[in-house]
């Protein structure tokens, strides 16, 4: 959708159709997300920089115009939304569009690469704060708000609101919390449709489902690797233990590494990380099998890690899952899966992203240290035996190695690219095969980026 403030009244004009649209005698509303409550409730107060988390059941954006002031205000989830929001000025205009290429049509001239946020970009995978990969073209952050008006633009943080820390049962805190997360997230379905791995949190979600909702359907879905990593076989083996649950695989194959251009086009240059090849081909199964909604377990590792409710200081340079757990999850874990289920028409539920469960992550932020071992140890008192003997310590993931023949020579392709650098230190993240498959494919996702998007 591409909003447009023209002239020094900042007068709207709005087109497209991709979010939900509403108004009151006063604002403007448009929103991507599911709303908990009433649409009215949500401009009651007028509040600019509130955080309107409760009024929505996980990830949400919040577009609203102040008919009276002439001022676009935009809002999301403290750890984004379902899709980025893109502004840049143009000829005294502001547009702003939840679409890349969207905004690019808009613009009316060329877009060139932010070759200056480029060592960001080789070093985490995402590019920080407003940045994009594009120059002149910036992004809402997650968990800011911003506001535009006759005086040009103006963001700011939205403080996180600790919860009041009475002194509680947090075993029935955590039940009753997973239990409403969950329910909130499927209460309008018919039947399930969720991603299961060999995890915990993607089991927690189905062990819940089957709990509240015995009798509905569910159909799980999982992705592993032709060769390396496949954690399907544990998925099936988990699936099978339950009734009523139907099971479907596809796997990460050297043709996954052919539709490159189409996984970068999906994902708008907003993140390149390795698993968003899995995501490429989850996404590609569900569409043939006509699922509208997913039901998934992303950032639970986030919401249940200790350091995730401290942004990173100001000027940090490299993020990781150990130290900036919300960065990673905000900007990696919950772009790469909510983006490619968006292009592809899927709507993803985030039980894990529900307001009361951030609540829930903070209360137990000390029993769960950085390894989420509350949440393990009340999935394994929840489970049966026969489940918990079948988890493993990390699921939802697949190795580089299947997206080429054995034995390619992947630094002899890396010296061949356009963005090579002999000086770049090969990440310590992945054995040293693994790390230097991780850095061309890099360099092959920001040369597609830049054929599609720069050209």
């Amino acid at each position: 959708m591409l909003f447009a403030l023209e002239g020094k009244n900042r007068t709207l004009r709005v087109r497209g159709t991709d979010m939900a649209q509403y108004e009151d005698n006063r604002f403007l509303y448009a929103l991507a997300g599911r709303l908990a409550e009433d649409p009215a409730s949500i401009g009651a107060g007028h509040e600019t920089n509130s955080d309107y988390s409760p009024y929505f059941i996980g990830p949400f954006l919040l577009i609203r115009y102040d008919k009276r002031k002439k001022t676009l205000l935009a809002t999301q989830h403290r750890f984004g939304g379902p899709c980025n929001f893109y502004f840049c000025e143009r000829d005294g205009n502001v547009l702003l569009s939840t679409g890349l290429q969207e905004l690019r049509q808009a613009a009316g001239d060329g877009f060139r690469l932010n070759e200056a946020m480029l060592p960001h970009y080789f070093y985490n995978g995402f590019l920080p704060g407003k940045h994009t990969l594009v120059a002149g073209v910036f992004k809402l952050p997650p968990g800011v708000f911003l506001e535009f008006g006759p005086d040009g633009p103006r963001m700011e943080r939205i403080a996180f609101a600790p919860p009041d820390e009475s002194p509680e049962n947090l075993e029935e805190l955590y039940r009753r919390t997973v239990v409403g997360s969950i329910q909130r997230s499927t209460a309008d379905l018919t039947h399930v449709d969720l991603a299961l791995s060999g995890g915990y949190d993607s089991n927690c979600i189905l062990f819940h489902v089957r709990q509240s909702l015995p009798k509905i359907p569910v159909r799980a879905f999982s992705v592993g690797g032709v060769r390396d990593v496949d954690e399907t076989q544990i998925a099936a083996a988990i699936a099978a233990q339950y009734e009523n649950v139907t099971f479907r695989r596809a796997y990460v194959s050297p043709a996954t590494l052919d539709a490159l251009d189409e996984i970068v086009r999906c994902l708008e240059g907003a993140v390149y990380e390795r698993g968003i090849f899995l995501q490429y081909e989850l996404a590609k199964l569900l569409q043939v099998n006509g699922c509208r909604q997913l039901v998934c377990g992303e950032c639970a590792d986030q919401v249940f890690h200790a350091r995730a409710y401290t942004p990173a200081p100001p000027g940090t340079f490299l993020y990781g899952y150990a130290d900036t757990p919300w960065e990673m999850a905000a900007y990696v874990v919950l772009k790469k899966n909510a983006l490619m289920l968006r292009a592809f028409g899927i709507e993803g539920r985030y039980p894990f992203l529900d307001a009361e469960m951030l609540k829930l992550g903070y209360r137990t932020r000390q029993q769960n240290g950085v390894s989420k071992e509350f949440h393990k140890q009340q999935c394994r008192r929840n489970f049966p035996p026969e489940i918990s003997v079948l988890l493993t310590k990390q699921g939802g993931s697949t190795a580089l190695s299947p997206l080429f023949p054995e034995a390619h020579d992947c630094l002899a392709q890396a010296r061949n690219t356009a963005f090579y650098d002999p000086d770049f230190r090969i990440t310590q993240k992945y054995p040293r095969e693994e790390a230097v498959r991780d850095y061309l494919l890099s360099l092959l996702y920001l040369e597609s980026f830049q054929r599609q998007f720069c050209s």
